[in-house]
């Protein structure tokens, strides 16, 4: 992977981020609707991303969680 793609995949990240940071301007009904019984609401989505977010920065430095804890498997 060259430099340009690693830097230009940051960039997606980072604007995700924001996509993230959005959820805060949206009505309260918006974020806790679920459009079907067995999906989940925004704000869940958001919270598990979150989640996940630091259960793999843990992993990533060397903490003692494994794959085995992590809520997906």
């Amino acid at each position: 992977m060259t430099t340009e793609s690693k830097l230009a995949l940051i960039e997606v990240f980072d604007n995700l981020s924001n996509a993230f940071d959005d959820t805060l301007n949206l009505e309260r009904e918006a974020v806790l609707f679920r459009p079907f019984s067995d999906s989940w609401s925004i704000i869940e989505q958001v919270v598990h991303c979150a989640d996940f977010d630091i259960a793999m920065s843990q992993i990533s430095l060397g903490d003692s969680i494994s794959w085995n804890h992590c809520a997906f498997l």
